[in-house]
């Protein structure tokens, strides 16, 4: 565990030891997470807060541990998607991936984090429509859910007339409104958020005839 020190260098690309807790908040460490992390049955708080120099792939292992109930990777450069999961991830508690590389969709499974208390993935690259089913993980009606900037709607829906940091699609589920405020806990003016590309069109096929002359 370390936090605002001068650690420098790379993390390393395999970590052997079970670990119970990796804290590396604000330091200057480089490098991908190590997937091997997850591997072992013990890891419970995976942190790298304001660790700018760490990048990747969001370990996604980790997402589905057993034992894991901490995942903070806020202010990292750190890509990779969330995994759609076939299992629940009861004891996952927190998980902070704001200002992230994290990109695609909130899975429709998001309801497996059911432990859920806190739950960040503005300014992230995420897109698309918010699923239904986050309005069924509990806790996050009494802890910490934003999808949204730190600015306020009024900024947002006057000034840029745009959604900034945020690609999700309305409308936004109506069953989860708590996920439907910014973080300083002003609505989202669901008119300014980004609307749905047009489908793609169909793909041209060159004819497979032969042509004989």
């Amino acid at each position: 565990s370390a936090k605002k020190t001068r650690i420098s260098g790379t993390l390393p690309s395999k970590i052997t030891a079970p670990l119970r807790l990796l804290i590396l908040e604000e330091v200057s460490l480089s490098g991908s997470v190590p997937e091997e992390l997850c591997k072992g049955e013990k890891l419970e708080e995976l942190v790298l807060r304001r660790a700018n120099r760490v990048s990747g792939t969001l370990p996604t292992e980790c997402l589905s541990h057993d034992t894991i109930t901490k995942i903070d990777l806020k202010r990292t450069k750190v890509g990779g998607t969330i995994p759609s999961l076939d299992k629940a991830v009861p004891k996952l508690k927190t998980l902070d991936l704001s200002n992230s590389d994290v990109s695609g969709t909130l899975p429709a499974s998001v309801d497996m984090f059911s432990g859920l208390e806190y739950l960040a993935v503005d300014r992230t690259k995420l897109y698309g429509i918010v699923p239904e089913s986050l309005g069924d993980i509990r806790g996050l009606k009494n802890g910490t859910c934003t999808l949204q900037n730190a600015y306020d709607s009024v900024f947002i829906s006057i000034v840029s007339k745009t959604c900034c940091y945020s690609n999700f699609w309305c409308p936004l589920p109506s069953n989860a409104p708590y996920c439907t405020e910014t973080s300083s806990g002003e609505a989202i003016v669901c008119s300014v958020m980004s609307p749905p590309p047009p489908p793609p069109s169909a793909p041209s096929f060159a004819s497979d005839t032969a042509v004989v002359v």
